[in-house]
């Protein structure tokens, strides 16, 4: 069973030639591209979760970089400064952050683009250890069969959705959460097509116009 099979009642035979193929080739296309924005998007959830959970910017060596625990993360300046030199001349970053204090190499390192650079690269790393053990996972589901690691899987991401989303309901504002829930669900149909539709056309060219949405994110939902 593959796509082109669907598109049988509107083609007929010619699913077997050239148009089923390229039906087939745009099926695999479009849902690489879904399930790579999806695990980009997650990915940074996710690690933005587990911050939210330790309380501490970082999660993998050090969980916070500054003056008071320099020691620890000195012999790591040089391999920072190089990042920060590999950043455009005229990047945001380089121009709101010199790596000398007041730009002053007399003066010593600046510790706050340091930190900053360093928490970047930790950030780095976190998130691609998430896709690593996102796609390891995967793999294992998918070798081991639809009725073994597949539904194991799924059940196991069901029940435990199931009992998350109970327990916000009953230890939050329950009343709160209803009401939020019926009202999302209107401002989800009402503006369905709305989004669907969006490509951020006001904001190109000479007919600029302030739009709070990002094309991406909201043509994925």
């Amino acid at each position: 069973m593959t796509i082109k099979s669907c598109f049988y009642p509107l083609i007929g035979e010619r699913i077997y030639g050239f148009w089923g193929d390229f039906v087939d080739s745009m099926s695999i296309v479009a849902t690489t591209m879904g399930v790579c924005t999806s695990l980009g998007l997650g990915v940074f959830q996710i690690n933005a979760g587990i911050k939210k959970l330790t309380g501490y910017p970082n999660w993998i060596k050090l969980s916070y970089y500054n003056e008071a625990n320099l020691p620890d993360w000195s012999d790591r300046l040089d391999s920072l400064r190089e990042l920060y030199e590999d950043y455009p001349l005229t990047g945001d970053f380089r121009l709101a952050n010199s790596w000398y204090v007041n730009g002053n190499a007399s003066l010593g390192v600046n510790i706050g683009t340091a930190s900053q650079i360093a928490s970047f690269v930790d950030t780095n790393d976190e998130q691609i250890l998430i896709i690593w053990l996102i796609t390891l996972t995967a793999t294992a589901s998918v070798v081991s069969g639809l009725q073994v690691g597949i539904q194991t899987l799924s059940m196991i991401c069901l029940y435990l959705g199931m009992f998350l989303m109970m327990i916000i309901l009953l230890m939050d504002d329950t009343w709160y959460i209803m009401n939020l829930y019926t009202q999302s669900l209107g401002y989800y149909f009402w503006d369905f097509f709305r989004i669907s539709a969006y490509s951020g056309a006001f904001a190109q060219g000479d007919h600029s116009a302030p739009e709070g949405e990002n094309p991406l994110y909201m043509n994925w939902w």
